[in-house]
């Protein structure tokens, strides 16, 4: 890894929950990694972070963290996106410089800030906090919108119980509308069975692309839509 001086913990993680393992594996497997890499291990405060990760399914994976972020819990307000979520959303949807691009579940404005880092011509944040309907946009002329990039509710919104087939039915009506013929729709979604079966209704819609993810520890889905 060429990263000398550098320190190092090990993490293990089983079907999303951290554990703790035998005290002499566990310093095997530090010795193993500090000789190879040429690292420090340093469990309190380290530069880098090697995870194993076993999910329910049986399927087990090994990475390196080697970024820091702040404590969410502390900078980010409550269902606000995080910032490289909201990046890989925008970097999905393969931003140009012409790009008209609509958020109509903008909550904090996480996906709209990200997508100012790429190329376009204009972006509209809009939400039902400030009196928008992404389920009747009036406002929004047919076929004017080339990117959709967006995370809607995921059951509950300000407060009151979603009739959630109905609700992603209209959703996608008004997207299928304000979209031009090639656009795209970067969506994420909590309640993947539901919007999945909805999806179906609509052969305007080809789905390009499916991500399955961890958002909070609940599983959710991006999906990549082509117009």
């Amino acid at each position: 890894m060429a990263v000398s001086g550098k320190t190092f913990r090990v993490v293990f993680s089983k079907e999303n929950e951290l554990i703790s393992v035998n005290k002499e594996r566990l310093s095997k497997i530090e010795n193993k990694i500090a000789k190879l890499n040429n690292l420090a291990v340093d469990r309190a405060n380290p530069d880098f972070e090697f995870w194993f990760l076993k999910r329910r399914d049986g399927e087990q994976f090994t990475g390196i963290r080697l970024t820091k972020h702040p404590d969410y819990k502390t900078v980010l307000a409550k269902g606000q996106l995080r910032p490289e979520l909201a990046d890989i959303l925008c970097y999905l949807s393969d931003p140009q410089k012409t790009d008209v691009v609509l958020d109509p579940f903008s909550g904090s404005g996480a996906i709209g800030m990200a997508r100012k880092n790429y190329p376009y011509d204009k972006i509209f944040s809009q939400d039902i906090k400030i009196g928008f309907d992404a389920t009747n946009m009036a406002d929004i002329l047919d076929k004017n919108i080339d990117k959709i990039i967006t995370d809607p509710p995921w059951g509950i919104s300000v407060g009151l119980d979603l009739n959630l087939p109905d609700f992603y039915f209209k959703m996608l009506k008004e997207f299928n509308r304000v979209l031009k013929s090639d656009g795209k729709i970067v969506i994420l979604m909590g309640n993947k069975e539901v919007f999945e079966t909805t999806l179906l209704n609509f052969s305007t819609f080809k789905l390009i692309k499916n991500y399955r993810l961890l958002v909070s520890g609940k599983k959710a889905a991006i999906y990549v839509l082509l117009k």
